[in-house]
């Protein structure tokens, strides 16, 4: 699906991607031009507006870390956003940034995306600002989806630690849910590093395509990458505390277990072992021909197993 729009004085209207071909070459007006979840024919468009065949096949075939490279007349910018706030799974997102346009290209849909281009409706300037002012929104709008997804995140980590530390026996699942979200946040950060360093770039070079005054947005949006490195150092750190404290209550509950196991065999050892003695084909053992001795045997068993119980009870040992 291809969406075009162009700035007409203080107005901005959607028009048709041919329109939009014809005003990039022209740089009358300012333009967006946004490609998401492409066809093969629209592909095969996109490579008719005159970019460098090694920026495009980038685009087209996706898999590209975060970069930055500069062209005669453009700047080609990969940056990754969320596909989704749930899943944390990131996806390419292209950006030409000419001297009055800007194309972005996603093979799939992109949410933050689609409320810049929503907001178009209600805040033109957004657009007749600049392309570069555009740029910076999209990007700004990429950035801050990070936020509601890592502090999901960190939602998820209290509430694991809560069921570890809370229940005497947890769950072995929690183990696959901490490497889960593990891989969730070193995916982030993997992601979040070289689009900083993007950002920075943007931020403090001289580009024919940024406006000076645009720089300092690019900055902003610079901050808000620190903030979120900042959310996933932070977050790996709870996650690995959170398996340590998972192996640490698990061993804890394994040194329980092998404690009461050893309790209940002294315990039971010390009848078994008098019931073993008298049941020996030995004569003249003290009690056994007494009319009272079962008796008397089995008091005495009683005692020594209450005596043991009590020991290991002071011992919390059961």
């Amino acid at each position: 699906m291809i969406r075009a729009f162009a700035s007409y004085g203080k107005k901005v209207r959607e028009i048709k991607p041919e329109e939009a071909k014809k005003f990039i070459k022209d740089r009358k007006h300012n333009v967006w031009l946004n490609f998401e979840k492409p066809t093969a024919n629209e592909n095969e468009f996109l490579k008719t507006l005159g970019f460098h065949p090694l920026s495009t096949e980038d685009t087209i075939k996706g898999y590209q870390r975060p970069k930055i490279e500069d062209y005669e007349d453009y700047g080609y910018i990969v940056i990754r956003t969320l596909e989704t706030t749930e899943e944390g799974k990131s996806a390419q997102l292209s950006i030409f940034l000419g001297k009055t346009f800007i194309v972005t290209y996603a093979s799939t849909l992109v949410p933050s995306l689609k409320r810049v281009m929503d907001d178009l409706k209600s805040r033109p300037h957004i657009l007749t600002k600049g392309h570069d002012y555009l740029a910076y929104s999209v990007m700004d709008a990429v950035v801050d989806d990070f936020f509601p997804f890592l502090e999901k995140l960190d939602d998820e980590v209290d509430d694991i630690e809560d069921e570890i530390f809370k229940k005497t026996s947890p769950s072995p699942r929690l183990i696959s849910r901490l490497f889960k979200l593990k891989r969730n946040v070193v995916e982030i950060r993997r992601v979040i590093w070289p689009m900083r360093d993007i950002l920075n770039i943007l931020s403090r070079r001289d580009y024919a395509y940024i406006d000076s005054r645009t720089a300092v947005y690019f900055r902003d949006v610079y901050d808000h990458l620190i903030r979120l490195t900042d959310m996933t150092d932070t977050l790996r750190e709870l996650v690995t505390g959170a398996m340590e404290g998972y192996l640490s209550v698990v061993s804890n509950n394994l040194n329980f277990v092998v404690k009461q196991l050893t309790a209940i065999t002294i315990i039971l050892m010390v009848p078994t072992l008098l019931a073993s003695i008298y049941g020996m084909n030995v004569i003249n053992l003290p009690l056994a021909q007494e009319g009272t001795g079962f008796w008397e045997l089995m008091a005495i068993m009683a005692a020594l197993t209450l005596i043991s119980l009590y020991y290991f009870k002071q011992k919390e040992w059961i």
